[in-house]
């Protein structure tokens, strides 16, 4: 297979369940973020540093698994599932992903990559 027949993967053609799933986590780091600034504005100088740090990894952690997800990096998807489940201890989290793991090697197996 060229370069040429390589499909194009990206966010529009993953199937319904892993842009629901991505939507649902861009949803909760927006909550995340609305709801800090909500209480930076109530009292000023409520929001820490370190909750500032947190919220910064949380979403370039979201943005890592949009990209993983889209572009279907079996790799970046397995160290997300194993971070899911050692320093977050997300057990529903880790489902997810192996889930989502499992559809996207049957996709690529199918494209033959």
């Amino acid at each position: 297979m060229n370069n040429t027949d390589t499909p194009n993967f990206s966010y529009s053609n993953l199937n319904i369940w892993r842009r629901l799933y991505l939507a649902l986590l861009w949803f909760g780091i927006s909550l995340l973020v609305l709801g800090s600034a909500m209480k930076a504005f109530q009292e000023p100088g409520s929001i820490t540093v370190g909750v500032a740090i947190l919220i910064a990894a949380l979403t370039l952690f979201a943005y890592w698994t949009h990209i993983a997800i889209s572009k279907r990096n079996l790799f970046h998807l397995k160290i997300i599932a194993f971070l899911n489940l050692i320093p977050f201890a997300n057990i529903i989290g880790l489902l997810i992903m192996l889930s989502i793991i499992r559809v996207t090697k049957n996709e690529l197996e199918t494209q033959n990559i």
